[in-house]
């Protein structure tokens, strides 16, 4: 069996790729001096993008190269947090 002349790493991957985004405000509360409240809403994966896996390195068969599988648990998440400081 040969393989031919082709160069090492050849087949690349799709890279990961994630844009996160956090919005916060804080209140200073008038009634007692020191203590404030924060409200932060913070996102991941704002653009809710599938990252893919490797493709498939057996070059020697027909699906050679190809991506059948997604990362999983990169889902768009969203959450919203009320902090008291003091």
């Amino acid at each position: 069996m040969t393989y031919g002349n082709s160069g090492l790493n050849i087949l690349r991957g799709p890279g990961l790729s994630q844009v996160d985004l956090a919005l916060l405000k804080n209140f200073a509360l008038p009634f007692k001096e020191g203590m404030r409240v924060q409200f932060r809403a913070e996102a991941f994966n704002v653009a809710n993008r599938a990252n893919f896996r490797l493709p498939n390195i057996n070059v020697g068969v027909p699906a050679g190269g190809t991506i059948t599988n997604t990362i999983t648990g990169f889902g768009r998440q969203v959450q919203m947090v009320l902090k008291l400081e003091f």
